[in-house]
């Protein structure tokens, strides 16, 4: 929920369109572009790469037998 919250806004600023929709506006109730939220929304980014980080990590190593990082 928090990522597509992100994306709806990033779309926003770069479209410069901030007419949301009734879905987007229930999907951001609740959040506003401040800076507690960008570093909200930059933390699950991170650990999302690091999930992705991992899995792929494993799957790698799997296949190769070696972890390659």
């Amino acid at each position: 929920m928090r990522l597509e919250q992100l994306n709806t806004w990033r779309n926003a600023i770069a479209h410069q369109d901030f007419l949301f929709t009734t879905e987007q506006q229930a999907l951001l109730s609740g959040t506003s572009l401040t800076l507690p939220w960008a570093r909200r929304w930059r933390g699950i980014c991170i650990g999302l790469a690091q999930t992705f980080d991992f899995v792929v990590g494993t799957h790698v190593e799997g296949i190769t037998g070696k972890r390659t990082w």
